[in-house]
């Protein structure tokens, strides 16, 4: 399966990667593709306001180009990623999306095109080092699958809490003290342990 970027998200922010952009990538992928292998593409779900233009422009794009691709089987836009599971995928491709981790905790393996990504010191997803042995990946079609760590599970889950913009901890920063937090951050983390086998995915 094939996980969609947004094609006018500035696709050096994390620095250079195998392509010159999303697009390309995205193209290399289907001109490589085994034409007897039936393969899936996962765009954005619809998030809505601000964001609804460009979800909107990213899934019209990945329409057009797949027509003259018979093996290319566009999901539903609100598609689950257990859902996506349930049908045994054999793996995912991005360049440095967070379904690195996403699929990954889902035991599916991830193929990054990107040496600059968020998982490249981990070995729980594959990290080829050019054009070439993506291709060959590709070709290959044999994943082997690569299970996340516990350690790494837990930091990545309580970041999520901490410093993006959407979680409970965001508030607390702005209305305790450095230590408080640090207490709530650490009580927060045991708590991820220990539901470690029942977490949800919901990330995209």
């Amino acid at each position: 399966m094939i996980a969609t970027h947004d094609f006018v998200d500035a696709p050096h922010a994390m620095g250079n990667s195998l392509f010159e952009d999303f697009y390309i990538w995205l193209k290399f992928l289907l001109d490589n593709s085994n034409k007897n292998i039936q393969w899936y593409i996962k765009t954005h779900p619809n998030f809505g306001s601000d964001w609804s233009i460009y979800i909107k422009y990213e899934r019209e794009v990945v329409k057009k180009l797949i027509k003259k691709y018979k093996n290319i089987i566009l999901l539903p836009q609100n598609i689950t990623h257990n859902e996506i599971v349930r049908n045994k995928i054999d793996a995912v491709f991005t360049v440095n999306g967070t379904v690195g981790l996403d699929y990954s905790l889902l035991n599916t393996p991830v193929i990054n095109a990107s040496l600059n990504n968020p998982h490249i010191n981990f070995k729980f997803n594959f990290h080829p080092k050019s054009k070439n042995e993506l291709g060959m990946i590709i070709k290959k079609f044999n994943y082997k699958k690569k299970y996340l760590s516990m350690r790494y599970t837990i930091f990545m889950l309580s970041k999520m809490f901490f410093f993006q913009k959407i979680g409970f901890l965001l508030i607390l920063k702005k209305q305790l003290n450095l230590f408080k937090v640090i207490i709530i951050y650490g009580s927060l983390c045991s708590i991820l342990i220990g539901l470690h086998k029942n977490i949800l995915i919901a990330t995209i």
